[in-house]
């Protein structure tokens, strides 16, 4: 006794991928955060900084040899004093890697993150 065979389909045409499109979320500083920026720009003005924000969060890009002086200027600043590390992450993109340094200050109440690029 023999089955019948499957009928076959017709294959499709290969379609492109498409990479996923993710909404970005709106930054959305509040007044602290508006405050830090700033002090930021005034802390960090002798180092080739970039600040910005991401989301809630303030954000300052500096380069791998210059993540020593920036964490000391975190730490030490009266008006800055972030003594602590709320994460270390490194995010692997595929033509490097980017070291971000999740800072907060007990005493002012304020975060921000330091990042660095590495090949």
């Amino acid at each position: 006794m023999t089955t019948p065979s499957q009928p076959t389909r017709p294959s499709r045409p290969a379609r492109p991928r498409r990479e996923p499109q993710i909404p970005l979320a709106p930054v959305a500083l509040s007044p602290r955060g508006e405050r830090l920026s700033q002090l930021l720009a005034t802390a960090y003005a002798d180092l080739d900084a970039q600040i910005s924000a991401a989301v809630d969060e303030v954000t300052l890009t500096v380069k791998p040899a210059d993540i020593p002086l920036a964490c000391r200027i975190a730490r030490q600043r009266p008006d800055i004093a972030c003594a602590y590390l709320r994460c270390l992450s490194v995010v692997d993109y595929i033509d490097r890697l980017e070291i971000n340094y999740h800072l907060f200050s007990l005493d002012h109440r304020h975060k921000f993150v330091i990042k660095t690029n590495v090949s």
